[in-house]
């Protein structure tokens, strides 16, 4: 529980951190989720409201790092997010033009190691909510792995 409140603490730091102006402290401090899960949320909305293209490159990453069983580069990843259901060849137009952009669009939510190149998720807990959000009847549903 400490590790998860450490999470909560630091994604709420982000956030502030992200902050220009003092007014949006002020918001930001006003607003803080209640815990890891309502943060992970937001987080996943802000993701959304970044535009479609955010959107898809988050949930194919979330995706894989969510799966794989090896930690995974940047180049790799951005690899295999050529990959598409039913076709026997990869895609080369969902390859992401300049790969940091993968872990801007995930945000808070993965982590890049500069001297290996491995992103990877920020926390187990991450994991284990983009796994509930799979499930049909939860609101962020968009994430879950059948829609993509």
């Amino acid at each position: 529980m400490i590790i998860c409140r450490f999470r909560w603490v630091q994604y709420q730091l982000d956030e502030i951190v992200s902050c220009k102006r003092l007014d949006d402290i002020n918001t930001a401090l006003n607003n803080l989720p209640d815990g890891l899960y309502d943060t992970y949320d937001r987080i996943f909305q802000t993701i959304k409201q970044g535009g479609q293209s955010d959107e898809q490159i988050a949930r194919s990453c979330l995706l894989w790092l969510t799966a794989t069983f090896t930690p995974l580069t940047l180049d790799q990843l951005n690899e295999a997010m050529m990959i598409e259901v039913g076709h026997s060849k990869l895609n080369p137009n969902l390859r992401v033009m300049v790969p940091m952009d993968i872990v801007a669009a995930c945000g808070s939510l993965v982590t890049y190691d500069e001297k290996t190149g491995v992103v990877a998720l920020s926390h187990y807990s991450v994991k284990v909510r983009y796994i509930k959000l799979c499930h049909p009847t939860r609101p962020l549903m968009c994430y879950a792995t059948r829609n993509i």
